[in-house]
């Protein structure tokens, strides 16, 4: 008899686990609908809730450069029922905001979604067309150069000042509160160079009213390739790429996070999904959590030094 009931345990233990999920997820998003997050979130989350039979429902919460957002899903049940999608600046709030979660052990990753492509943009009245001369004119300009940023603490802030010490050259950073705003000055000429995100600007250097210098990615943009690499433009090693992925609770039982990643793996690999995301300037990043992880735990304090001897404050 014991015998029959350890094996019934044992059966309906492995059910339990089996059935997860047996209700809709809830993905938390912490930006504003339409806007690129949130559209690639909505675009990958729509394809694996196909695969997992359950909804997976974003919850957008926005404020406070996404610590809202992360500081309420820190706080959730560790289930596997709440998730955090995660970007860039997930690395560097810490450093910027007084938050009430640690972003490396409050979490547990589920999954690499994608990474960014970012390009070195010029006013098109600059002198310049390419990397080196544009730090040739920078080292001979009279007067301080300015350079618009999305805002204290983004990458597009952290690339910036990363390209300006490999290059040995300074400039005055000028923060925004967004990209919209830093590229409005942009295009009316009133800075003359920014380091943004492809995704959302391509449009701007098709039609000519930006000049892109180079793209710090591994490889050339697919939409743009006549747009060379920085290590094509002479900086072998300068990659700057932005993270975006899944996050669930510390301590979210492992099974429930490799159903997960195995269904945003899956529907990263449709091509449907890569097409769209091709056309946004995004590589898709299938891995393993402990990958995800691991590119965390190597970018959150590189990050953090950038921005602490840049002296980046909250705007």
């Amino acid at each position: 008899m014991r015998i029959l009931l350890s094996l019934a345990l044992v059966f309906f233990t492995q059910l339990a686990h089996a059935a997860f999920p047996d209700k809709p997820i809830r993905l938390v998003v912490p930006w504003p609908a339409g806007g690129a997050s949130d559209t690639l979130a909505r675009i990958v989350s729509t394809e694996a809730s196909n695969i997992l039979k359950q909804p997976i429902v974003i919850d957008t919460r926005v404020g406070a450069s996404g610590t809202i957002a992360t500081e309420f899903v820190a706080r959730e049940k560790a289930d596997g029922y709440t998730l955090l999608w995660a970007i860039a600046n997930h690395a560097t709030n810490h450093e910027l905001f007084k938050v009430r979660y640690d972003p490396i052990k409050d979490f547990t990753p589920v999954a690499q979604i994608a990474s960014s492509r970012y390009w070195l943009l010029v006013d098109p009245s600059l002198p310049v067309k390419t990397v080196p001369e544009l730090v040739t004119w920078l080292k001979a300009s009279p007067q301080p150069v300015a350079y618009a940023s999305a805002g204290n603490g983004t990458l597009q802030h952290l690339g910036m000042e990363l390209f300006l010490a490999d290059a040995g050259v300074k400039m005055v950073h000028v923060p925004y509160k967004g990209t919209a705003p830093a590229m409005t000055d942009m295009l009316g000429g009133h800075v003359k160079v920014t380091f943004e995100a492809v995704t959302g600007t391509a449009d701007y250097v098709r039609d000519g009213k930006v000049r892109a210098l180079a793209v710090a990615s591994k490889s050339r943009f697919p939409g743009m390739p006549e747009v060379p690499t920085f290590a094509e433009a002479g900086y072998k090693d300068f990659v700057v790429e932005g993270v975006t992925g899944v996050l669930a609770p510390a301590g979210t039982p492992a099974d429930a996070i490799a159903r997960i990643n195995a269904a945003f793996n899956q529907a990263l690999a449709l091509p449907q999904v890569r097409e769209r995301m091709d056309a946004m300037g995004l590589t898709a990043n299938p891995g393993t959590p402990q990958a995800y992880g691991d590119t965390m735990n190597r970018l959150i304090p590189k990050f953090s030094a950038i921005l602490r001897k840049s002296g980046g404050k909250v705007d």
